[in-house]
């Protein structure tokens, strides 16, 4: 059973005294976590097109060989995640933060009782 935050600070409150500021933690409520995506594209060699010319070849079929004319390439795109935006819920607001890494159910936040 999750301690009802309301009581807690009432709690906090008549510990500290009224005059003087509290400053807790707690757990909000996630209510969504989207990644952040960066996409990277790498193009790279894979396999050669064409055969390599046939000894005798004259020198430019060579140099248009090995200077990779006409050899595949592939082209590959990567996703990376860069954070997560992350929505939470605290006394029935919503909240909005980007994070490094995916807080799971809860985020900490830090709580201020004047």
């Amino acid at each position: 059973m999750r301690p009802n935050r309301r009581v807690l600070a009432g709690c906090l409150l008549s510990l500290c005294g009224m005059s003087h500021a509290a400053e807790f933690t707690a757990e909000a409520d996630v209510v969504s976590a989207e990644p952040i995506l960066r996409f990277q594209t790498s193009i790279h060699r894979t396999a050669e097109c064409t055969a390599k010319p046939a000894p005798g070849a004259s020198l430019t079929a060579l140099l248009e060989w090995d200077l990779v004319v006409g050899a595949c390439r592939q082209q590959e795109r990567h996703e990376r995640v860069d954070g997560y935006r992350v929505t939470y819920r605290w006394n029935g607001r919503l909240y909005e933060q980007t994070l490094r890494e995916d807080p799971g159910a809860t985020v900490p936040v830090s709580v201020r009782i004047h």
